[in-house]
Formats: C-alpha cells, structure tokens, sequence
C-alpha cells in the first residue's frame, strides 16, 4: 500500500486491527504503513503505540489524546497536526516535520527529535539514515506544557518554537536553534544546551540551574526573572542579554535599606532597621534568597524581579505590580496580596499560607496566566481572586476562601479544594477537574 491515499473510514478498520494487536488477539496486525497518505483525518484518543507510520503523510491530522506510546513517525510529515495531550514517550521522531505542529500538554519523555531523512537504496526497498546537520521542521511548532524530560533532539527544533511551562529535565538540546523561540517557565534544569542558538530568545522565568551552556549564544535573549547561577553562564554567549539587576546594581539608598532589614531580620530587630519599600521601583531586581521578612512592598514594581528562594513572611505587596516576578519556592507565609497583580508570575512550590496570628490575604489579586505548580494555598482568603488561564497543578487551597474567584480556562489538575469556600467562583473552561465535580461547582454558581 505504499503512497496509498487512506480515508477516515479505512483508518477507522485500521485502528480497530492494531488495537486487536495490542491486546495480543490471535490474528491481528499492527499498523505498519510507509509513505501512505493520511492527511486531515482524525485520530483523536485512538491507541496507536508501537504503530509503524514511517514517512506518512499526516499533515493538519488531529491525534488529540492519542497514543503514540514507543510509535516510529521516522519521516512523516505531521505538520500544522494537532496533537495536543498526546502520549509520545518513547516516540521515534527523527526527520519528522512538526512545523506548526500543537503539542500543548503532550508527553514526549525520551523521544528522539533528532535529524534523519528516508532515502531508497539500490533494490528500491527505503532505508532511514541518521544525519547531523539536516534539520527536522519544527518551526512555529507549539509545545507549551508538555514533558520533554529527556528527550533528544540535537539541531531539531526551529525558530519561534513555543516552550512555555514545558519540563525539559535533562533534554539533549545541543547545538538547536531556538532563535526568538519562547521558554518562559520551562523547567531546563540538567538540560544539554551546549552550542545551542538562544538569541532573541524569551527565557524569563526558566530554571537553568546545572545546564550545560558551554558556548550557546545568548545574545539578545531576556533572562530576567530566570533561576541560574553564574557558574550555569560562565561559558555561554551573553551579550546584549537582558539579565537580572543584583543588589549591587540598585541605587545606593535602596542597597542601603536591604542591608539595614537583613541586619534587622537576623538580629530580631535589636540592629538595623525595617525596610519599607512603598512605591519603590524594583523592576528585574534580583534577591533571590535573600530575607526580607515583614518588608512593605505596597504599590511597589517588582515586574520581572526574582525573589526565587527567598523569605518573605508577612510581607506587604499590596496594590503591587509582580507581573512576570519569580516567586519559586518562596517563603510568603502569612504575606498579603490585596488587590496586587501577578500576571505571568511563577509561584512554583511557593508557600502562601496564613501564619498563625494572621490571614494570608489575597483579595482581588489577580494571577492571571500564573504559575503555582505545586503551591500552597491553604486556608488564604482569596475572595475575588482572579485564576484565569494560571498553572495550577497539584495547589493546595484546601480550606481557602476563595468566593467569587475566577479559574477560568485554568489547569487544576491535582488541586486540592477540599473545605474551599467557593460561592460564586467561575470554572468555565477548566483543565484537569472530573466532569462531574465541574457540573457540580457550576450549578453552585448559579
């Protein structure tokens, strides 16, 4: 069947074989097609994995939810395809053309992205050959939010790629062009991206903590906000980079009043002073780690500041601008956020909740498009708080008041809202919730 045309209702009979071969029933085949046509069918939650679809033509197709588990796509052409949540661990993807291509949400752990082209050899029977400078189509190609732990993809990848909030844990990125390509929040931690082309790249927000940098290019690329130390650039290209501002760098009487609060944090207020940084302008500052403890940050810019690890335990940020701030795993205990606005902020491990002589407040705060990855929450009163489109994967807000709140289009996939006040609170579009139990919270809004 080679170059054959194939129609939804023959990949339907298709697909209902290869599941028989799955389930090792006497008989079946697996699905085994070279160079055969398939473009815009729908193949939407099917089980292909272990499939053959070497060189397929399967451009503009959808594979939403789609098995594609150990599957060989040496070759095919799967651009413009849709295959947001599928499963491709495992997954052969040498060569293949993803250009345009949505992976949201898709789980590539170990696949191998990298170079490969189909040539025939002298019996006209096709052969794979592996190549180092040919490259695979894959620009424009969307991979927000998926898992590419792992994977390989040596100069795979092409320009404007969007790998926003994706967990590169130990990915092979050597030598790929990611020129004007945006990370923002991804996970890069362990990564290889030794010779790699990142101009113009947006990285604020990403964890780089132990990648290998050696010689990559960073010119032009904006780091603000993003975790690294700089051992992680010692070796890397950073001209024209936009980096994080260090204490250093501030104007001396603010640099004076972060030294005077440390002294006063670790001496129990017998030395220094409290800081109060009302209206202060802190954008793109770093004070990762630092203390800073029962500090006021009302009114305050912090846009595109890193306070990544740091302790901020009863802080004052109220009617303050975090708009793309690293807030990872900081201590925010008993902090308030009224009325505050923490667009694009990341939250990932952060801890909101109350102290025990006092309420977290986050009132009218907005988190929009936030990420809060495994935050705790618990017991803040978040009346009015706006959620939507945010990360918020395996939060705790178990006994929140969050009344009136909005989480629309969020991902709450392992939320706990167990005891959560939740009258009023919107849900339209949201990930990761039963069915049921988004019903339920919908007809207790009405």
């Amino acid at each position: 069947m080679s170059g054959a045309v194939i129609d939804q209702s023959t990949l339907n009979r298709l697909l209902l074989e290869h599941q028989g071969f799955l389930r090792c029933l006497k008989g079946a085949r697996r699905m085994a097609m070279t160079l055969d046509v398939a473009e815009n069918l729908d193949f939407s939650g099917r089980k292909l994995a272990e499939a053959e679809l070497v060189g397929m033509r399967l451009a503009g197709s959808r594979f939403r939810g789609a098995d594609l588990t150990g599957c060989n796509l040496f070759g095919a052409d799967l651009k413009g395809a849709d295959l947001t949540g599928a499963q491709l661990g495992r997954a052969t993807l040498r060569g293949t053309r993803l250009a345009d291509a949505s992976l949201r949400e898709a789980n590539l752990e170990a696949a191998d992205l990298r170079e490969g082209t189909l040539i025939r050899n002298q019996d006209g029977a096709l052969k794979p050959v592996l190549l180092d400078h040919t490259e695979t189509r894959m620009e424009g190609a969307s991979f927000r939010g998926a898992s590419l732990k792992r994977v390989k993809a040596s100069r795979a990848m092409g320009g404007r790629t969007d790998l926003t909030n994706a967990n590169c844990l130990g990915a092979v990125f050597k030598g790929v062009d990611f020129s004007n390509a945006t990370m923002r929040g991804a996970v890069l931690t362990g990564a290889d991206l030794s010779e790699a082309n990142l101009t113009g790249c947006n990285m604020q927000g990403v964890i780089l903590t132990g990648a290998n940098l050696d010689h990559a290019n960073l010119d032009g690329a904006d780091l603000r906000t993003a975790s690294y130390t700089p051992a992680d650039l010692k070796n890397a290209k950073v001209a024209n980079a936009k980096l994080s501002r260090g204490i250093d760098a501030l104007e001396k009487g603010i640099q004076t009043m972060i030294y005077e609060h440390i002294a006063w944090v670790m001496s129990l207020g017998r030395d220094g002073s409290r800081a109060d940084f009302s209206g202060v302008r802190l954008a793109h500052v770093e004070l990762g780690g630092v203390d800073l403890s029962a500090a006021t940050f009302a009114v305050a810019t912090l846009t595109g500041a890193d306070l990544s690890k740091g302790s901020f335990r009863s802080c004052d940020f109220s009617a303050a601008l975090c708009d793309g701030t690293n807030f990872t795993t900081a201590d925010l205990r008993g902090a308030g956020f009224r009325e505050a606005r923490l667009t694009q902020a990341v939250l990932r491990g952060a801890d909101l909740r109350p102290l025990p002589l006092g309420a977290s407040k986050a009132i009218d705060t907005s988190f929009a498009g936030a990420d809060l990855t495994g935050a705790n929450l618990s017991c803040i009163d978040g009346t009015r708080v706006r959620f939507d489109d945010a990360l918020l994967r395996a939060v705790d807000f178990s006994n929140a008041c969050l009344k009136g709140a909005s989480f629309a289009g969020a991902d709450l996939t392992g939320a706990d809202l167990t005891g959560a006040l939740l009258d009023g609170a919107d849900f339209s579009d949201v990930k990761g919730l039963p069915l049921g139990m988004i019903e339920e919270l919908t007809r207790r809004r009405m």
